[in-house]
């Protein structure tokens, strides 16, 4: 990605916003409630506990991602999210991927202050390194995230398996 203008750079420093409402639509499940009809953001805030307000304010951030469309105050599945989204994976496999990627979004927003440190951690080759919890030992200490990777490792990986079965086959 080339930044080129002064409005890509500000574009790039609100991709962090951006990428946190759609981490958070994927890991309650938004999409898979509105897939079968719009529904007011009343509704939505009522049957997620969220406060209303706050979750029309969200719905509206995810239709100007052109993730939902609105219709007043009804909002909608795009076709983008339908195609992208529902049609790819399953609630669940999202669900860990946003997860994963909300934990990577946060150890990225202090890297100034990772920068600066005067006592960063270092590995066994002496290079410096982070320091963050070990996805093995967080599955360890979350059964439901232990899951959620083993059902999702499966979902991403059996049509590459049946690719590969398919090549083999032609080929031998």
């Amino acid at each position: 990605m080339g930044l080129r203008t002064i409005d890509d750079i500000h574009e790039l420093m609100a991709a962090p916003r951006q990428a946190a409402v759609l981490i958070a639509a994927l890991e309650l499940g938004l999409f898979w409630r509105l897939k079968d009809r719009p529904r007011s953001s009343a509704v939505i805030a009522q049957e997620m506990k969220i406060p209303p307000k706050r979750c029309h304010h969200w719905l509206r951030l995810l239709a100007t991602m052109n993730l939902l469309e609105q219709e007043g105050d009804h909002f909608g599945l795009s076709p983008l999210a339908r195609a992208a989204i529902l049609d790819i994976h399953t609630q669940e496999a999202w669900k860990l991927l946003a997860i994963d990627a909300a934990e990577n979004l946060e150890d990225s927003l202090f890297l100034a202050q990772h920068l600066r440190d005067a006592n960063p951690e270092k590995d066994s080759a002496g290079q410096f390194r982070y320091q963050l919890d070990p996805y093995v030992q967080k599955m360890e200490a979350d059964l439901d995230r232990a899951r959620l990777f083993s059902q999702t490792l499966y979902e991403l990986h059996t049509p590459l398996a049946q690719d590969v079965a398919a090549a083999l086959e032609v080929n031998g």
